[in-house]
C-alpha cells in the first residue's frame, strides 16, 4: 500500500507541475496579445502609423481633386468670358490699340472707297452665280455695305489669326526661358519680366502687360486671366492651369512648364 501511495503522490505532484507550467505561459500569451491590442488601438504600431500615411495620402488626394473640379469650372467660365463681346474686345485680340471710333471711321472711308470705285468704273451690271443685277445704284450701294461692314471685319480676323499664329510659334520659347531660370533660382515674376524685354512682338507686349499687372499687385490669377483674354489660345489656358496647380499645390514648376513646351512644339 505504502508503495502505491508513492505512485499516486508523485503523479499528482507531475501533474500539478505540467497544469502550473501550462497557465503560465497562457498568462504571458494573454498579456503579449492585451500589448498588442493596446498597442494597435493606440497606434504605436508600424500598421498604424502606415494608417495615418494612408490617411494623409487621401486627404492630400482629395483635396487636389477639389482643385481640380474648381479649376475645370473656372476654365469653363473663361472660355465664356473670353469671347469677344464688343468690338473693342475684338481689336484687342487683334493686337490693335485703337478706339473703336477709328475702326468705324476706317470703315466708312473703306466702304466710301469701294463704292465710289464701282460708280466712277461706271459699272451696269453685275452676274454672280448665275443671277443678274443690273441696278447701278444697287451695285454702288452693296459695294458701300461691303466695304463698310464686311471687308473691315475680314480684315480683323485675319489679322487676329496672322497674330495668334505668331504668338503660338514664340511661346514654346517664353517656357523655355521661364524653365531655365527657375532652374538657375530666379522667381517667376523676373522670368515674365525678362520675356517682356527679350522676346519679339507680339509676345513682348502680352508679356509686358502681365509684368505690369504682377508688379501692381494684382496676383498671378487675376492677371492670367487679363492674359488670357487678351490671347485666347488653349496654350495659354495650358500654362494658366499649371501655374495655378503650381501655386495652391506646389510641385516642381520647371518640370511642368518643360513638358507644357514639348506639347506645344509637338503640336
Amino acid at each position: 500500500m505504502d508503495g502505491n501511495m508513492l505512485i499516486y503522490v508523485i503523479g499528482g505532484l507531475a501533474f500539478l507541475t505540467i497544469a502550473g507550467v501550462g497557465l503560465a505561459l497562457t498568462g504571458d500569451n494573454s498579456g503579449a496579445a492585451r500589448k498588442r491590442a493596446k498597442a494597435i488601438g493606440t497606434g504605436g504600431t508600424g500598421s498604424g502609423r502606415r494608417g495615418k500615411v494612408m490617411d494623409e495620402n487621401a486627404k492630400r488626394r482629395q483635396k487636389t481633386q477639389d482643385m481640380l473640379d474648381t479649376m475645370r469650372k473656372q476654365d469653363k467660365e473663361r472660355r465664356k468670358s473670353i469671347r469677344p463681346q464688343n468690338l473693342q474686345s475684338r481689336l484687342t485680340q487683334a493686337g490693335l490699340d485703337v478706339p473703336v471710333s477709328a475702326f468705324w471711321i476706317f470703315s466708312l472711308v473703306l466702304g466710301l472707297a469701294l463704292g465710289g470705285t464701282v460708280y466712277i468704273l461706271g459699272f451696269d451690271g453685275l452676274v454672280i452665280s448665275g443671277i443678274s443685277f443690273k441696278s447701278r445704284p444697287a451695285l454702288v450701294g452693296g459695294a458701300f455695305f461691303f466695304g463698310a461692314v464686311g471687308l473691315p471685319r475680314i480684315l480683323l480676323g485675319m489679322l487676329t489669326n496672322g497674330r495668334n499664329k505668331k504668338m503660338i510659334n514664340q511661346f514654346a520659347d517664353a517656357l523655355d526661358i521661364i524653365v531655365r531660370g527657375v532652374k538657375s533660382g530666379l522667381p517667376l515674376n523676373e522670368c515674365v519680366r525678362i520675356i517682356s524685354k527679350e522676346s519679339p512682338e507680339p509676345l513682348r507686349t502680352e508679356f509686358a502687360m502681365l509684368t505690369d499687372n504682377l508688379s501692381m499687385g494684382a496676383g498671378l490669377e487675376r492677371s492670367l486671366n487679363t492674359f488670357y483674354k487678351r490671347v485666347p489660345l488653349q496654350e495659354v489656358n495650358f500654362f494658366m492651369i499649371v501655374l495655378m496647380i503650381q501655386s495652391k499645390a506646389g510641385g516642381n514648376l520647371s518640370e511642368a512648364l518643360g513638358n507644357l513646351s514639348s506639347v506645344i512644339r509637338a503640336r
